[in-house]
């Protein structure tokens, strides 16, 4: 479960669904600008191997903290994966979305 929490996004584990424990953390790094907001879509890659792509949500602001009225947010894109039990995503990776393939 991803849950947003405006310091970037808080990952949870649970093994019947009904007791979470913390898994850490994603779209956690503000000098890129936090994730919020994010949801998953499931789908496939071109070679028929399952993907996840992660949408979210970037807040700019003025330099001094304070969200420009002109810029207010950006929609982004990365795929999320599994590594060593862990879920991470790089945001500087490209992304190949096709949301014709997703389940």
């Amino acid at each position: 479960m991803i849950t947003d929490e405006w310091g970037g996004q808080a990952v949870y584990r649970s093994l019947d669904l009904t007791t979470w424990e913390p898994a850490g953390r994603v779209l956690d790094e503000s000098d890129r600008g936090l994730g919020h907001h994010a949801d998953v879509v499931v789908g496939r890659d071109a070679d028929g191997q399952e993907v996840r792509w992660i949408f979210y949500f970037i807040h700019r602001t003025s330099g001094i903290g304070v969200v420009d009225p002109h810029k207010l947010t950006d929609v982004h894109v990365a795929a999320l994966r599994s590594v060593r039990d862990e879920l991470v995503c790089d945001r500087d990776a490209p992304v190949e979305l096709d949301l014709r393939r997703s389940i």
